[in-house]
């Protein structure tokens, strides 16, 4: 695809990107990914984006652009009366000249010649006629509004299924995902106002609400746990494989359990977590580990368990401890408490290079850390 330049209108806070100008999904990615909006600015374009043309309220979710009305065969290339009246060009024309360019079809509608494959056929095909350079652009000019091929977006602009018209492609509703979440984790580190980041964090979990493992198999339109990358408007999920749907999935979950990298050191920053993913009661969790064995992780009542570089983690709620605290457990038996969410250079290192060194890693801090929008 050509290169595209993000346009920003203030008055509806859509993006479009310049292929020329059309409203599109991934103009929405780009700006929001871009850094250059403030979480204000991002919750705005998000909820003007549920406002939008592309968004389907039967799946809560968006297609790759507006859909449109196509027309059909027969009603392509047809030139009216409005868009051509100039009888005295076409007088200028012999008749065979005329027939090169212009056709006259059963029903008496003038169209392009279909020996006319391209502009730049049609412009060689002009230089050969005895007609003024007005009279030339005037015929390309003609020729690009009646075909429009500067509009061209392939299969979504001339389909119905995959990427087409009225098509939502999974992919890419993923990647927004994403990049809502990259700016709500920019707002947080530029400091801009609480309620902006709230609201754009919440945001993010409607987008993710769309999401096919979050819906039910009727508006989903299959089993909501195989992978389906596209939905046509005509039906529910179709074309098993998830694409690269899987790769934002991953990203997204470990910014939602908010497991951070910052200056080459792990980062516990659970802002974007809810409440509801802790247990109501005693458990455990099973994982490969390091040594390639399948293992069991207990789990108090208000805990999450996960694994990172197949180390576990355990989240612990504690809601008499008013700071964040974690504890590394050590394979040779020793412990390690930090009062801070961000672990030591080495320790990292060593989860990192999976050495073998750190056992577990349990993080004990009060609900407040957690996201309440």
């Amino acid at each position: 695809m050509a290169f595209m330049r993000p346009i920003i209108d203030t008055r509806s806070m859509v993006i479009s990107c310049w292929c020329v100008a059309c409203t599109m999904l991934e103009g929405q990615v780009a700006a929001l990914s871009s850094g250059a909006m403030s979480a204000k600015e991002a919750a705005d374009l998000l909820s003007t984006l549920y406002k939008s043309e592309m968004y389907r309220s039967d799946q809560d979710s968006f297609t790759l652009y507006p859909d449109k009305t196509v027309l059909g065969f027969n009603d392509k290339n047809v030139i009216s009366a409005k868009q051509f009246d100039n009888a005295s060009l076409l007088d200028k024309l012999t008749r065979g000249e005329r027939e090169s360019i212009f056709e006259i079809d059963v029903d008496n509608n003038l169209r392009f010649s279909p020996s006319l494959t391209s502009v730049n056929a049609l412009k060689e095909h002009l230089e050969l006629h005895d007609l003024s350079e007005e009279d030339r652009s005037l015929i390309v000019d003609l020729y690009e509004e009646i075909f429009n091929h500067a509009s061209f977006t392939g299969r979504s602009g001339g389909m119905f299924g995959f990427e087409g018209l009225g098509c939502i492609y999974w992919h890419m509703v993923s990647k927004l995902l994403l990049a809502v979440q990259e700016a709500f984790y920019r707002g947080l580190k530029s400091g801009d106002d609480a309620s902006h980041i709230s609201r754009l964090g919440a945001l993010y979990y409607r987008v993710q609400s769309g999401l096919g493992y979050k819906r039910d198999v009727s508006s989903y339109g299959a089993f909501i746990t195989d992978p389906y990358s596209h939905t046509p408007k005509h039906s529910g999920a179709r074309q098993p494989g998830m694409t690269g749907q899987v790769k934002e999935e991953i990203l997204t979950r470990l910014g939602e359990l908010g497991v951070l990298v910052t200056d080459g050191k792990i980062e516990l920053n659970p802002v974007l977590l809810q409440l509801n993913e802790f247990t109501l009661s005693d458990t455990s969790f099973r994982y490969l580990s390091i040594n390639g064995e399948w293992l069991e992780e207990p789990l108090a009542e208000q805990s999450l368990g996960f694994t990172f570089c197949q180390v576990p983690f355990v989240y612990q709620l504690k809601n008499d401890q008013s700071h964040f605290s974690i504890t590394v457990h050590f394979t040779d038996g020793t412990e390690e408490m930090i009062v801070s969410n961000v672990m030591p250079d080495a320790i990292s290192r060593s989860i990192f290079s999976r050495s073998n060194k750190v056992k577990k890693v349990v993080a004990n801090f009060s609900q407040d850390f957690l996201f309440k929008g």
